[in-house]
This record gives C-alpha cells, sequence and structure tokens, in this order.
C-alpha cells in the first residue's frame, strides 16, 4: 500500500472535535491500514509507521480505539478482541482448502509458538478488583486452551499481588514477587523476561503490575530505547485488568498481539 495515501486519510479523519462536542468513527479496514493509523497517531513518523505490520499481529474483527483529542491522542486499546468468545477467535488468514466444515464448525488454530508473555495491569480498587481479578484470571486460563502454552509463570510487583495470585491459581502455582524498585526500574524485568523460552518450545509469562512498568515494557518490546519507551507512555491510557499479549519467536523477533484488551470485563469499559 501507499503511504502517502494513508498519510492522507490520517489527516483527514484524526481532527479532534471542537470544544464540547464528542463522536465516534468507526473505520473498518485491512490490518496494515489500522496499523498505520495507529502508529501515526502514537506520533511514529510515517517511515516507521509504513512498516508497523513487521510489529503486529492481530486477530481478526479485534477493536482498535484511540481517543482523539485537541493537543494529544491516547491509545486505550490496540487489536482487543475479548468481546469474541474464545471457541470463536482466529488470527490467521485461510490459506488453501477452508476446513473448517470438517472439523465441526470449528475455526483451525495452533498455538503460538516460542514465549507469549501476558502484561496484565492490576486490577481497579477494592470495590471493583475483586470481581476484575475473577473474569481477567478466567480469560487467561481461557487463552491457555487454544492460544498460548500452559506452561505458565506468574510474577507481579508488591502492589499487584492480589491480580497475580487470582491468576496463579488457575494455573495451580504462586506469583513470583519483583522487588519494589522494579516499579521505578522496569528494565531489569524487560531483560530478565522478553526473551525466547529455555526450558520448552513454548512458555508463558504473566506480568501483572500497575500501567507503568506494563506500558514500558510493551514499548521496549516495540523496539523503543529504554529512554524512548519512558517519553512515549504518556500516549497510552490502557484500563485496570487490562490484556497485552505480545508474542517472542526462537529467533527473539517479537509481535504485539493485543494492547489494553478489557473485552473480558462485564462491561469492557476500562477503569
Amino acid at each position: 500500500s501507499n503511504p502517502l495515501r494513508a498519510e492522507e486519510v490520517f489527516h483527514r479523519l484524526f481532527v479532534a472535535p471542537q470544544e464540547g462536542e464528542s463522536f465516534t468513527l468507526l473505520v473498518v479496514a485491512h490490518n496494515n491500514i489500522i496499523l498505520y493509523l495507529l502508529m501515526r497517531a502514537a506520533g511514529a513518523p510515517i517511515e516507521r509507521a509504513a512498516q508497523a505490520w513487521r510489529l503486529f499481529h492481530l486477530r481478526h474483527a479485534s477493536l482498535t480505539r484511540i481517543e482523539v483529542r485537541a493537543g494529544a491522542n491516547h491509545i486505550v486499546s490496540i487489536g482487543a478482541a475479548g468481546h469474541i468468545p474464545h471457541e470463536s477467535v482466529t488470527w490467521n488468514n485461510i490459506q488453501g482448502a477452508d476446513m473448517t466444515a470438517w472439523k465441526g464448525g470449528r475455526p483451525d488454530r495452533h498455538k503460538f509458538s516460542g514465549r507469549m508473555v501476558v502484561l496484565v495491569r492490576q486490577a481497579a480498587g477494592a470495590d471493583r478488583a475483586g470481581a476484575e481479578t475473577l473474569k481477567v484470571a478466567a480469560h487467561v486460563k481461557g487463552l491457555s486452551e487454544y492460544m498460548v502454552s500452559g506452561h505458565m509463570t506468574v510474577v507481579c510487583t508488591s502492589s499487584a499481588r492480589s491480580t497475580a495470585a487470582g491468576i496463579a491459581k488457575l494455573f495451580k502455582t504462586a506469583p513470583q514477587v519483583f522487588p519494589d524498585s522494579i516499579a521505578e526500574h522496569p528494565e531489569a524485568a524487560f531483560l530478565e523476561f522478553f526473551k525466547p523460552p529455555s526450558a520448552h518450545s513454548r512458555d508463558t509469562i504473566c506480568m501483572v503490575a500497575d500501567d507503568g512498568p506494563v506500558l514500558y515494557w510493551l514499548l521496549r518490546a516495540l523496539q523503543l530505547s529504554p529512554e524512548d519507551a519512558k517519553a512515549t507512555m504518556g500516549a497510552y491510557c490502557i484500563g485496570n485488568a487490562s490484556i497485552t499479549l505480545i508474542n517472542i519467536k526462537s529467533d527473539g523477533s517479537t509481535k504485539v498481539v493485543t494492547v489494553g484488551d478489557t473485552g473480558h470485563l462485564e462491561d469492557g469499559a476500562p477503569t
């Protein structure tokens, strides 16, 4: 596709409403166009936005939400598919004959190879945390049935221990708690876990923290430097109990599957 044509669309669509006005614009498009618009909204230059497809692997019928306001754009979610029942989620385009009918109507799917890092922003305050923890834990467990490995390690910051414990319980394990310094200096955790698995051909690392470390780890996975990752975090606004998925292949290449997905929550609305 021609990035100059996509750039024209970006300038036509991403215009902040007048003061006191608000509206929702729904764009239905191919994966590459969505990713180009996303990256430009996040402030990436045209050249980097045109190559965004190399960094993402979004699921079909997923939702990317960007709030456009005067002076700044805020990315709320990327490729969110929690609204789709687990049995209907797909992420690979069909090549050759469609074998769905031969499989009882179910899609032909294979778990992601390598390591899937599941980033979970900790649940909200005490009045909602219990319900949100149950829902996010159930959703992660559901993903392990068809999309990510059941070889699960759960790690968390001390403030996210309750949410992490709810997830770990469903995998019959216990969360490992980071030192308190990780919240302020998340690079050490990035270097430790954002690499291919060593003990299995595929595994899953679930990292639970508040939005600061979660966004830092995401942006580092998108190949930003530590300094640029910290500077870019303000462009994102993910919800409590949201899920971000990042796949790391055996060769070390990385693709983001979703960011800030809250479709598994009752109303799907981030808090």
